[in-house]
C-alpha cells in the first residue's frame, strides 16, 4: 500500500453507487482510490491520505487538455493490467457497457471501444 513505498498508489478501479437523496440508487459512477503517504523531513510516516477520483474528473481533463492541442486530438486511458478504458476525450465514449442485476459494472475493453480510433 501507499504507507509501504515511497509514492502514490492507486486502488483497482470500481463502480460506485450514486445513492439519491431519498436512498434509492440514482446510478453509479467508476472510481479511482488514490493514496499518498505524507512523510516528515526524515522521512518518517506522518500520515496517509486518499481521495477518489471519478472517471467523469479524468474525462473532463482530456476533454479540456485535447481541445487545446490540435483539432481532431484524441487522448484516453486504458489500465495497463487489464486493457480495459477508463477515460477518453471523446464526449460519449462509455467506459461501462453494462451493470449486471447485482450491480457489478461490466466495463469496456480499449479493443472494444465504440470509437475507431482507440480501437
Amino acid at each position: 500500500g501507499a504507507a509501504t513505498n515511497q509514492g502514490v498508489a492507486f486502488a483497482p478501479v470500481y463502480a460506485s453507487l450514486l445513492p439519491s437523496s431519498g436512498g434509492a440508487i440514482e446510478g453509479s459512477v467508476l472510481a479511482v482510490p488514490v493514496v499518498a503517504p505524507v512523510r516528515s523531513a526524515s522521512g518518517e510516516l506522518l500520515a496517509v491520505v486518499g481521495n477518489e477520483f471519478t472517471v467523469a474528473h479524468f474525462d473532463a481533463f482530456l476533454q479540456q487538455t485535447s481541445s487545446t492541442l490540435f483539432e481532431g486530438t484524441v487522448a484516453f486511458l486504458v489500465e495497463i493490467t487489464t486493457g480495459y478504458l477508463l477515460a477518453s476525450s471523446i464526449v460519449g465514449q462509455q467506459m461501462v457497457s453494462h451493470f449486471t442485476p447485482g450491480g457489478q459494472a461490466v466495463r469496456v475493453l480499449a479493443t472494444e471501444a465504440s470509437s475507431e480510433v482507440i480501437r
